[in-house]
Order: C-alpha cells, then sequence, then structure tokens
C-alpha cells in the first residue's frame, strides 16, 4: 500500500527534465526531505575495431646514378683592349690684340658775344586834366515832414473754450509670431548591409552496425529422452545431441557526421554565406511646419480733454491819415558839371649792353687706335684618338659529373592498422525519482565550505571557497556525482559519504527509517521551484511561479488564510503609507525601459554578454550556455513591440514586504508562504487587483545585473521568469529588496499585478 501511494504521488506531481529547478519535499517534522535525484545512466561494453592507423603509401626513393665527363670551357672570353694614343702639338707665332680700338668724348665749350640793345624803362601813359563846375542858385520846396499815418490800437478780445487733444499719437508696433514645428519620423540606416557566415549543424545520421560477440561453435545439449525408454534409470534415457550454435551478434548505433549536403563528408557544406540586410530605424526629427513671422499691430491714438483761452476777435488798428508839411528854400544847383580831358605822356627808353650765345657748348668722339702684341703658343697638330687591340679567348679542359640516370620513386601500400576496443554504449538513460537528501536547513555555510573544499580536492572546480552553494558548487557536485555513477541533482547522504562531509546530528533523524521509502504519510508539504543563478563565485538564486501552470492549480484557486504569521497583510494595502526606497523605484524604472523600448534594450544584453565573456572566474560550459541563452533573449526583444508600462502599487509592495519578510525567516527563497499561500492568492487576498505573479532573484549587485538574471533566465525551463516580465497583462508593480536570505545575499521580490 505504502508503494501504491508513493507511484500514485509521482504520477500526480509535475515531473520536469533534470536542470537547475528540483521539486523538494520537506517531511513534518522538517528533518528529512526528499527531492527528485536522476538516478545514473546505463551502459554496456561493447568491442568493436576501430581505425588506430589510416592505410597510406609509402614512398621508397632510388637515387639517381652520376657518371664523368671531360669538357673544355671558357674561363675567359675573347675581348678587345682599347689604346689610348695621345695628340701631338705644335709651336706657332701669332698677333694679338693687347688692347682693343676705344674712344674718346672731348668736351667744347660754348662760344659768348656782347651785344647793345635798347630796353623800355617806362611805357607811355595817359593824365586826365580836371575842368571845374560852373553853380547858380535856384528856390525850392522841400518837404520838411513827410505825409504819415497813425494806427488806433483796437485790443483784442478772447473766450475760454473745452476740446479734445491728441495726448498720444497713433502707432504701429510689430509682434514676432514664432515658427511653429512639427515632428516627422524618417528612416535612418543604424546598421549597414553585410554578409554573414552561417554555420549550420551537420546532418547527424544515426548507424546501425552488428558487432561479433561469441562466433558460431557447437556444444552438446541434454535432451529429455524417449518416454517409451524401458530402463528404469532415468539417466539411461537422456540423449546427448550435438547443437549448432549460430553466432551471436550485438546490435550497437553510433552517430556519422554526414554533412550538411549529405555527402558523407563530415561538416560538409555546413557553412553559407547569409546576407544580412541593412537595418533601419525610424528616427523623429522636428520640422518648420510654419516659419517664423511679425504681425503689426495699430496702436490708436490717446486722446485727453483739455481747456484753453482762445482769440474771439482779434486786436485791430485804424490807419489815420497825416498830410506832409512843406517849407520854400533856396540851394546851389550845378549849371554846368565839371569835367575831365586825357593827355598823353610818351614812353622812355634806356640803352643796355647784354651777353648773348654764338655758340653752344658740344662733345666731339676721337678715335684711339687698338694696340697689337706678338706672342707664342702650342697648338694641337694631331688630337689624341684610341685603337683597339684584340685579347683572345683563354679555354680551360675540366672534368664533371654528368646524370646517367634519374630519381625513381616507388609506391609502397601500406594497409590500414585495426584495433579492437572495448567501450562504453548508454543502454538506458537514467531518470527522475524520489530519494532522501540533506534538508536546505542543514547545508550550512560550513558544510558549504567543506563540500567546495572537497571538490575541489576531487579534481572539480566549485570556484571560490565563499560557503556559499551558488551555481558553480553546484555544477560542480553534478559533475562529481556524475562521474562516480551516482544519484545526481542534490547533495543526497551518499554524495556527503563519499565527500567525507561531517553532517549535524539532527540531518541524521530517522535516516534508517526513511532513507529509501518516501514518507507513509505522503507528502506534507510540496515545495516550490527553487532556481539556482547568478554569475561567478557569487550565490544567486531566483524563483518564478505562475498562476497557469502550476501544478497546485494556483491562479484561479481559492485563497487560503493563516492563524500564524505567514504570508498575511491588510486588505487595504495600497492605502498604506509604506512606500518604495528609490533603490525599489529604481527596479520599476528599470523594467519599464525594457518594455518601453524592447529593441533599443538589447544593447544592456549585448554588454552582459561582454561581461560574461571577460570574467574570468566562470568556466567554459557555464559562460556557453548562459551566451546562449542571452542570444535567445536578443532575438526575443527584437522581435517584440512596446509593453504597457508597468505603474508602482503599494499594495503590492506591502505584499512583497510580507513574504520578503516570511522567506527570510524561513531561511530559503521560495513562493510558498509558511501558511500555504501561493503569489495570486496573496495578491487577489490583499489587494483589489484580480490575478497577479512574482519574481524573485538574488546574488545581483546591482539592480540592472538582477533584472538581467532574471531575463536571460538560464537554465530554467519555459524562461518563466522571462515571461512574467514580459508579459503585457501586468500593468502594476510592486518591488521590495529583501537582503540576505539563508547567507545569499540582495534578495529581491517582484509582485505583479493585474485590475
Amino acid at each position: 500500500m505504502k508503494l501504491f501511494r508513493i507511484l500514485c504521488i509521482l504520477v500526480t506531481l509535475s515531473i520536469t527534465n533534470f536542470s537547475y529547478a528540483q521539486n523538494i519535499i520537506v517531511g513534518d517534522s522538517d528533518n528529512f526531505c526528499y527531492a527528485k535525484l536522476k538516478t545514473p545512466d546505463l551502459y554496456d561494453e561493447v568491442s568493436e575495431q576501430v581505425e588506430v592507423q589510416p592505410a597510406s603509401r609509402n614512398m621508397i626513393k632510388v637515387p639517381a646514378e652520376y657518371g664523368t665527363m671531360t669538357e673544355q670551357i671558357l674561363i675567359q672570353p675573347e675581348s678587345v683592349n682599347i689604346i689610348y694614343v695621345p695628340a701631338v702639338y705644335e709651336t706657332v707665332t701669332e698677333q694679338i690684340i693687347d688692347q682693343p680700338e676705344s674712344k674718346k668724348l672731348i668736351n667744347i665749350p660754348a662760344v659768348f658775344e656782347n651785344q647793345t640793345e635798347k630796353v623800355l624803362v617806362k611805357e607811355e601813359g595817359k593824365r586826365l586834366v580836371v575842368t571845374p563846375a560852373v553853380y547858380e542858385t535856384v528856390q525850392e520846396q522841400i518837404m520838411t515832414s513827410p505825409a504819415s499815418k497813425r494806427f488806433e490800437f483796437i485790443p483784442a478780445v478772447y473766450e475760454t473754450v473745452t476740446d479734445q487733444v491728441i495726448a498720444k499719437a497713433a502707432s504701429e508696433r510689430y509682434i514676432p509670431v514664432p515658427a511653429e514645428y512639427e515632428t516627422m519620423m524618417e528612416q535612418v540606416e543604424i546598421e549597414p548591409a553585410s554578409v554573414r557566415i552561417e554555420t549550420m549543424a551537420p546532418v547527424m545520421k544515426r548507424v546501425e552496425e552488428r558487432i561479433l560477440i561469441k562466433p558460431a561453435h557447437t556444444k552438446w545439449v541434454e535432451t529429455k529422452g524417449d518416454k517409451n525408454c524401458l530402463s528404469a534409470d532415468p539417466k539411461d534415457c537422456i540423449v546427448w545431441c550435438l547443437v549448432e550454435v549460430p553466432d551471436e551478434y550485438k546490435t550497437v548505433y553510433k552517430t556519422v557526421n554526414m554533412g550538411c549536403d549529405n555527402s558523407g563528408v563530415a561538416n560538409s557544406g555546413c557553412e553559407k554565406e547569409v546576407q544580412v540586410p541593412a537595418k533601419y530605424a525610424n528616427q523623429s526629427k522636428k520640422v518648420i511646419k510654419t516659419p517664423a513671422t511679425t504681425k503689426k499691430d495699430i496702436i490708436p491714438a490717446q486722446y485727453a480733454t483739455v481747456t484753453r483761452t482762445v482769440l474771439k476777435t482779434p486786436a485791430q488798428a485804424n490807419e489815420i491819415e497825416i498830410p506832409a508839411v512843406y517849407e520854400t528854400y533856396n540851394k546851389r544847383v550845378v549849371k554846368t558839371p565839371a569835367s575831365t580831358r586825357e593827355e598823353i605822356i610818351p614812353a622812355e627808353y634806356k640803352d643796355m649792353v647784354k651777353r648773348v650765345m654764338v655758340s653752344a657748348a658740344r662733345t666731339e668722339e676721337q678715335i684711339i687706335p687698338a694696340v697689337y702684341k706678338t706672342v707664342t703658343k702650342s697648338i694641337i697638330k694631331t688630337p689624341a684618338s684610341t685603337r683597339e687591340e684584340i685579347i683572345p679567348a683563354v679555354y680551360k679542359t675540366v672534368t664533371k659529373k654528368v646524370l646517367n640516370s634519374a630519381e625513381q620513386v616507388t609506391i609502397q601500400e601500406i594497409p590500414a592498422v585495426y584495433e579492437t576496443v572495448t567501450k562504453r554504449v548508454l543502454r538506458e538513460s537514467g531518470d527522475m525519482q524520489w530519494r532522501r537528501i540533506v534538508c536546505p536547513k542543514h547545508q550550512t555555510a560550513q558544510l558549504n565550505l567543506q563540500m567546495q573544499q572537497a571538490l575541489r580536492d576531487a579534481g572539480f572546480n566549485p570556484g571560490p571557497n565563499d560557503n556559499v552553494f551558488g551555481p558553480r558548487t553546484y555544477a560542480a557536485m553534478v559533475a562529481y556525482q556524475k562521474a562516480n555513477n551516482m544519484w545526481q541533482g542534490h547533495l543526497d547522504y551518499a554524495t556527503a559519504d563519499s565527500l567525507n562531509l561531517t553532517l549535524s546530528p539532527a540531518a541524521y533523524l530517522n535516516i534508517n527509517e526513511a532513507a529509501i521509502a518516501m514518507p507513509a504519510d505522503g507528502i506534507s508539504n510540496f515545495g516550490e521551484e527553487v532556481v539556482m543563478t547568478g554569475r561567478g563565485g557569487e550565490s544567486g538564486t531566483s524563483a518564478n511561479t505562475s498562476g497557469s501552470s502550476s501544478s497546485t492549480g494556483g491562479g484561479t484557486g481559492s485563497s487560503s488564510t493563516s492563524e500564524g504569521t505567514g504570508s498575511t497583510s491588510s486588505n487595504n494595502a495600497n492605502a498604506s503609507t509604506s512606500t518604495m526606497s528609490s533603490a525599489e523605484q529604481q527596479m520599476i524604472d528599470e523594467i519599464n525601459v525594457m518594455r518601453k523600448d524592447p529593441k533599443g534594450y538589447v544593447k544592456h544584453v549585448e554588454e552582459y554578454i561582454n561581461q560574461v565573456k571577460n570574467d574570468a572566474l566562470l568556466d567554459a560550459a557555464y559562460k556557453a550556455e548562459e551566451i546562449a541563452t542571452a542570444k535567445e533573449l536578443i532575438q526575443e526583444l527584437k522581435n517584440l513591440n512596446p509593453l504597457p508600462m508597468l505603474e508602482a502599487h503599494q499594495g503590492l509592495h506591502r505584499v512583497g514586504i510580507t513574504h520578503g519578510k516570511d522567506v527570510q525567516k524561513q531561511g530559503m527563497i521560495g513562493h510558498k508562504g509558511s501558511d500555504g499561500s501561493w503569489p495570486w492568492d496573496r495578491v487577489k487576498r490583499d489587494t483589489e487587483l484580480s490575478d497577479g505573479n512574482e519574481n524573485l532573484v538574488a546574488g545581483g549587485t546591482t539592480v540592472k545585473e538582477s533584472l538581467m538574471i532574471l531575463l536571460v533566465d538560464s537554465g530554467i525551463p519555459g524562461r518563466g521568469h522571462r515571461k512574467t516580465l514580459l508579459d503585457p497583462k501586468w500593468t502594476q508593480c510592486g518591488v521590495y529588496m529583501i537582503g540576505d536570505v539563508g547567507g545569499i545575499p540582495n534578495a529581491w521580490i517582484q509582485v505583479f499585478g493585474s485590475k
């Protein structure tokens, strides 16, 4: 009956492939735990002939044969010697110019003489001779007082009037009207077209091969005797037959690389050039819709009312005529006016002597004859020349080596060498089965340090000795279990004994009764998915559950409550006064950066890939898996449209605080609360939202790194954390930075909800 219950449990639970995530069952006493471990693979040993040295050819050289012959060779060719013949000179006498003919200028001064000349010393002139005037006395009436006018002044009359006057004249002003802009999209090339060499996976063909295990032979086989045998002793009735036993073969399968073109040549045709088109992006820019202008604004005149005095009747003057007054008196007047007559005065002359030029000064050119002298000089009679003298060629007799028969090559065929080897062939892969393991609460920091040192001594690299059961320690433990043909996936008691680990006494409680079978009362508390992630020797833990995928049917079931200290909070959590810290708000902001522009966030994933590549603490296998999963994320982001922005929700923040403190108390990261509640239960119970989910992560040193661990989601089947972050139905989010959980630092909880 116990076995039946266990089998029923195995059928009911969701069984996944072995990975970083396993199901853990904790007993009621909290001192013994069970988990699904991968059983060792089963192998058969088979022998087959393998080619240890391929057939080849040996080239045997037959050296060339040489003989001796005598030959006359030219050691100095015929040549021509040039002999110099010097020039012949003779002495001659000739006259040469010692001083050439020349000219000189002779100055001839000017000639002067004296001449007498009459010159004008006073010009001819005129003078006026005056004839005096003749006067007479006459009587004349003269005006002593001329006629005049007198003006009689009449003053002006004024009156007071009121009228409007311009206080400020009308004017104009120009008001600037700014330009209007509009945003338009244009396509820009962000990555030019290129050619990518794409390597395809070759076609692997599974080939069946029969291997002779035992050759044909004969054997004697005892058969039943004739039932009619008359002997009373049955042994007398036995019949022995010589039976032929045929050859005994074993069928083995091996995988052959057929290439990508099925030619049978390994990796043939597996590389091809892929034209990568240019990448374009839409870029917004502001353009002028309406250019800037000015507007003419008329400013009207301003008027004011004033009171002033104006002229009503102008001042006038009446003109009164005053007659002239005359008086008679005697005066002297000219009878004959004075006059003049012109008298000629003759000119005066004087004799004077002056010097005049008879002939002007000049120059004359005088010839100076050349001067000659006689000299003796040597001249060429016969010019220098050369003549050719023939030097005959010189020969020498030598003995040299000549080829009688050329070198030959003989090809010797060397057959292939084969050797019979025995190899292990996988007969049956291990499966996932429940097994008693060391409970997480007993896996202390001291035990982790002891395990890391034991694994290192055994030749398996667990990373730095940091007391943390991180991804590298986990990978080293699984590699050790696999190499030693042990159950794999958790620290069980066989692994602890093999590594000589010292467990606490509490870990061995009921070890004899419960070491093999499941607890008699079945599963009392089904544990959630625990994920080891993070980077390097650092610890990292993340967890994600989805209401639609949980084996308990969460997300749609009814919420549960607990009277204990489990994950419970006020129904008015969103009205709470609690607020998120700047770091917690930064986590939401970072998620929104990714959701707003998934394609733009690719550059951050590429930076993360470079960090992994350059991390010297990571082993090659971990790097390969992390980089491959990150590249898978890049392709998903490139094909993703923008997602709705997440709004910070204080109620979800309170839910995160409550569950975060609960997991700290439990000492291990998980989605199931101590009251048995799941994320969607807590969101629907403690907020007004209709559905919810959560992500848990630990080990990241920064907000971005923690988010990147969840986005990449390496080693998690289905990429549950990534799906939650990229799910468009979530519109609300609360984040709580938990801190240290069970010795694992920097734990975060992200709680998501939808209205």
